[in-house]
């Protein structure tokens, strides 16, 4: 699932017609380079990110902090919204228990 699933996502999102964009979004969430200027793939980058932090990812990064990857750098994404989203995240978790 872990090296398959940015591949089997683009080819599904192309089923579906979906625009290029997003697309090019659940394949290339995973690469090591990042473009600056994809602020959309930048954004799914960090939610996954907070995703893998707080155990609801396919990774253990309990110890990342949101504010020093680089993913943190996005124009308009301040600290406190980065701690918004692990918030969010993580009263959601525990709703769905």
């Amino acid at each position: 699932m872990k090296s398959l699933h940015t591949e089997h996502g683009y080819s599904l999102m192309k089923t579906w017609n979906q625009t290029e964009e997003y697309c090019e979004v659940a394949r290339d969430h995973h690469l090591e380079e990042l473009d600056p200027n994809n602020h959309l793939l930048i954004m799914v980058r960090q939610a996954n990110i907070a995703c893998n932090k707080i155990g609801i990812g396919m990774h253990d990064e309990s110890n990342t902090l949101l504010t020093a990857t680089m993913e943190a750098d996005l124009p308009g994404v301040s600290e406190i919204d980065l701690a918004k989203l692990e918030v969010m995240l993580e009263d959601s978790v525990d709703l769905a228990k």
